[in-house]
């Protein structure tokens, strides 16, 4: 989960959306699971625990979090079965990603087992194996995070370490958070096998230029971050490829100073990132 600063805007930038703030804040994915948010997007309030629409103020601003449908959904039955999300890990509160084994937050490819139910919920068919990108919680306050968002999905059972799906669900397009995660982990892996085959400094430069668009158009920035440290466990390179850029400096001598660029766009590919995950 990508640790993010949360960085509050001038008093003036109030008058606009909270969803559109967070987005030039934090960038434009879903905080808790790291997909872009390309059409929709919800705010979800921790301290009133509820999705919220609207402006918002300065005193409010830290409770603020920009989620997916999915995330912001999941939140909101979770809260109504009496769990509360005060006690939960977030990623501008916590450092919830680590290049260590104590990390958080770990993604990790793994099969896993599905089984299709009847409309008893009994097995029905053939169980199949397949391979997906799981999200573990490095500790206890991490996994209630994960079970509270439904990060691995409503269809997953961790104990069981299997998908029940209800015949009459198509999971692809109730919930799409899991395909997408694995799928950038199939892309992460296809640059790892890019960056293998060659050391030529330019090619390696222009890789890294397509790796950064890539996660800043399809997300999952820690699925990314990784695959590519499993391959090379090269912490410069890593820094490279997924570090915050410098906040470019002010022009000086000019009448009016150039202000700070913010927001997603080719000079900040990762808006708000923490960079103590390198630390």
């Amino acid at each position: 989960m990508r640790p993010v600063m949360n960085t509050k805007p001038d008093v003036a930038q109030f008058d606009y959306p909270v969803g559109a703030l967070l987005m030039m804040s934090m960038g434009e994915c879903c905080a808790m699971c790291e997909r872009p948010l390309l059409a929709e997007s919800l705010v979800w309030d921790r301290d009133k625990e509820q999705v919220v629409q609207g402006k918002t103020n300065a005193d409010e601003w830290a409770n603020m979090l920009l989620l997916c449908h999915n995330c912001g959904q999941d939140a909101e039955t979770s809260k109504t079965q009496n769990i509360s999300s005060h006690a939960l890990v977030y990623p501008d509160r916590q450092l919830t990603f680590g290049l260590t084994e104590t990390s958080l937050f770990q993604y990790e490819l793994e099969k896993v087992e599905q089984v299709q139910l009847d409309e008893n919920n009994k097995p029905i068919g053939e169980t199949i194996t397949k391979e997906v990108v799981l999200i573990k919680g490095g500790n206890e306050a991490a996994q209630q995070t994960i079970d509270f968002f439904k990060l691995n999905s409503h269809y997953y059972n961790q104990e069981k370490n299997t998908f029940f799906l209800p015949m009459n669900e198509d999971p692809q397009q109730l919930d799409r958070r899991l395909d997408l995660r694995t799928q950038a982990w199939q892309r992460a892996d296809s640059f790892v096998q890019l960056f293998k085959q060659t050391d030529h400094k330019d090619v390696r430069e222009a890789l890294a230029s397509n790796v950064r668009n890539s996660i800043s158009h399809s997300g999952f920035w820690s699925v990314w971050v990784t695959r590519f440290w499993q391959a090379f466990e090269d912490k410069e390179m890593i820094r490279m490829l997924f570090g915050n850029p410098k906040e470019p400096e002010q022009a000086k001598g000019l009448q009016n100073e150039v202000p700070l660029l913010r927001g997603q766009g080719p000079h900040n590919h990762f808006v708000g990132t923490n960079d103590g995950w390198l630390d």
